[in-house]
């Protein structure tokens, strides 16, 4: 089975500094990839959901959907925290599919937005 991916092309790329030190570079962050998970983070996106579920106030359902596409992305660590809202709303739309499949939805191609999906369903 192929696994479903998806990119965005940002409305507003931003440049994002990694590692630190002598060691930090800056790269242009001009689109982001994301991917149905796999298992492990699968496991991990489970955990955010259910962090979410016990203190809402805390840990709001918006920062479990930034977490989970932070996960489910090729972007690099930390690089959702300075995207523009804009993008992260529309890749919200893109990542609801992939998410509602983790938690127990139907078949990934039932799901995904029209011409996305790969994977053949019976």
């Amino acid at each position: 089975m192929k696994w479903e991916t998806k990119t965005h092309t940002l409305l507003c790329p931003i440049d994002f500094e990694t590692g630190e030190g002598d060691d930090a570079t800056t790269v242009k962050i001009e689109k982001v990839k994301l991917s149905t998970p796999k298992g492990k983070e699968m496991r991990r996106i489970t955990r955010l959901v259910a962090k979410a579920e016990v203190d809402p106030l805390e840990y709001s359902e918006m920062d479990m959907m930034i977490d989970a596409m932070q996960i489910m992305s090729d972007a690099p660590e930390g690089a959702f925290d300075e995207m523009h809202a804009s993008d992260i709303v529309l890749m919200a739309n893109l990542a609801g599919p992939f998410l509602e499949t983790v938690m127990g939805g139907g078949a990934l191609s039932e799901k995904l937005p029209s011409g996305t999906a790969t994977t053949k369903t019976s």
